[in-house]
């Protein structure tokens, strides 16, 4: 095995580690998710420092080790912006990596997992924030096998327009199977618009309060359900988002 190898990642999290150091989480474009210690980089004469925030995309070269990996060297290629800018976008980036790494395997590369979370910081300067979250969510757990289906009933399989939601199911289910949080038809043409949809149409979906709601009721259940957990995050988006 080469000592050296070097990486196109993502930060998604970062964690102090001993005196001047900190333990990054990385999801990188051909390695999937890992983790690297940054010596020394909490000190100001640290030349990591400045590439090495959280949610910045750098060119890295690591140094493989025993338990745990190094970062050599770091030079952020996209630093995001606007997340920087507004503090609700950032958390609504926040939230994001918090999802990545919650349904990330360690090491297992995923080329369209990278490209769909790249789309998804860089869509948050433009489109609706809020939709853009919910594009988010559907396609992460089409991406992690938890493909939903709002075609049809989720216990009897019967195609529907309208139902419930209901913690039983993953998904929707019609009258005759249970009851819950009612979900319009409005709702369940979005969601289906969203799940078949690019990131750069989905302010082009127009939809109501409630519709909003109903869908971050449905997408939250759905992955609270994939991670068997409360997603924390989402808890602070809920309360804070504007």
């Amino acid at each position: 095995m080469e000592k050296y190898y070097t990486a196109d990642a993502i930060i998604i999290k970062g964690i102090n580690y001993g005196e001047g150091h900190r333990i990054f989480t990385f999801y990188g474009k051909d390695q999937g998710k890992f983790s690297a210690v940054a010596r020394g980089v909490k000190k100001s004469k640290s030349k990591l420092n400045g590439h090495l925030q959280l949610g910045n995309r750098c060119d890295l070269q690591l140094i493989h080790g025993k338990s745990l990996d190094t970062v050599s060297q770091a030079v952020a290629k996209e630093t995001y912006p606007h997340l920087r800018e507004t503090a609700s976008l950032y958390f609504y980036a926040s939230y994001f990596m918090e999802l990545l790494n919650d349904f990330a395997a360690e090491r297992v590369p995923d080329a369209a997992l990278f490209q769909l979370f790249d789309t998804v910081l860089k869509g948050l300067a433009d489109e609706d924030p809020a939709k853009l979250t919910r594009f988010f969510e559907l396609k992460l757990l089409a991406l992690s096998g938890y493909q939903p289906n709002f075609h049809c009933c989720a216990a009897c399989g019967q195609e529907i327009k309208a139902g419930f939601l209901n913690p039983r199911f993953s998904g929707i289910v019609c009258s005759k199977c249970g009851g819950g949080y009612e979900i319009t038809p409005k709702t369940l043409f979005a969601l289906n618009y969203l799940t078949s949809s690019e990131a750069r149409l989905v302010s082009r979906l127009k939809t109501d309060a409630v519709t909003d709601q109903l869908m971050g009721k449905v997408t939250k259940m759905l992955i609270e359900n994939s991670l068997e957990k409360k997603v924390k995050s989402l808890e602070i988006l809920n309360r804070d988002q504007v």
